[in-house]
């Protein structure tokens, strides 16, 4: 299995966002997830903009839009895992994304699609 993702600079996030959790992420944004190893990279996006961001006791995120989308094709939230709590794994970021995100002037940020299996 794999996930498809547009890949970040973690320069760019930090520009953004400071980390406030001991467990720092900043590299990708999640397409597809779970899919077959031999899945298509996921296009080119046009527009890539930071919309959001939340934070909990546990987990620190930034809402994205890709090309005017919000939501990935299974309906969560397009999002980068800032920084996490100790013992907190990245994907609570989609628990933390549930209860909403204080919106934010967007800021535009580079991607470039990527393939990762596990």
């Amino acid at each position: 299995m794999a996930y498809s993702c547009y890949l970040v600079k973690p320069e760019q996030i930090k520009r953004i966002a400071s980390p406030v959790h001991c467990n720092h992420f900043m590299h990708h944004i999640t397409v597809d997830f779970g899919i077959p190893n031999n899945s298509p990279l996921p296009s080119n996006p046009n527009n890539v903009q930071v919309i959001g961001v939340a934070s909990d006791d546990k987990a620190q995120a930034l809402v994205v839009s890709v090309d005017g989308k919000k939501e990935r094709s299974n309906g969560q939230v397009f999002h980068i895992t800032v920084s996490t709590a100790d013992n907190v794994k990245p994907v609570y970021s989609n628990r933390l994304l549930e209860s909403g995100y204080t919106p934010i002037n967007p800021i535009n940020i580079d991607v470039e699609p990527s393939f990762v299996n596990w």
